[in-house]
């Protein structure tokens, strides 16, 4: 939005704000997805220190991020969050829902499993799938995920335990 500087640290970041040609380039290929990160797009290791003074920032929106980084460096990252916002600042946090996935998983399980024996099927089994194949992997072939992967999962009480911690 207006006024807001897009951070990322993931390659596809790096790519698309550094060589925009070349992303370009990728994406008319069908070698990449179509992606917001541009020439604007603010690249830095958002592992690392946060290039802004402290309590110098209104508001954080971390869209989708937490989840790529291991429990203690998505501990790291919020500190550093905090660590930028004013004292009136606000962080916005969206992570998927670790519970509410797997509930998904359990209630197709539940499901088939109530079937006679002859009508089972492993249609339940697409979330197990999508987990392994799609979110917590690291691709071998770099133009899937960008080298980006889900390293850890939040519910409600996770999430809101680390906050209230940091």
């Amino acid at each position: 939005p207006s006024g807001w500087t897009n951070v990322d640290g993931s390659n596809r970041a790096w790519l698309a704000s550094k060589l925009p040609c070349l992303d370009w380039l990728l994406v008319k290929l069908c070698l990449a997805s179509p992606t917001e990160f541009n020439k604007k797009t603010t690249y830095t290791n958002l592992l690392s220190r946060f290039p802004w003074k402290d309590q110098s920032v209104e508001a954080i929106y971390l869209g989708e991020i937490l989840e790529h980084f291991t429990q203690i460096a998505g501990e790291q990252v919020l500190h550093e969050c905090y660590r930028v916002l004013k004292p009136s600042g606000i962080l916005r946090i969206r992570v998927p829902d670790h519970a509410r996935f797997w509930k998904n998983y359990v209630d197709e399980y539940e499901l088939v499993k109530q079937k006679p024996r002859i009508q089972w099927s492993l249609a339940h089994t697409r979330w197990t799938a999508m987990y392994f194949q799609n979110l917590c992997i690291c691709r071998s072939y770099i133009w899937q995920s960008m080298g980006h992967y889900h390293k850890w999962m939040y519910d409600e009480i996770s999430l809101t335990l680390l906050i209230e911690s940091v």
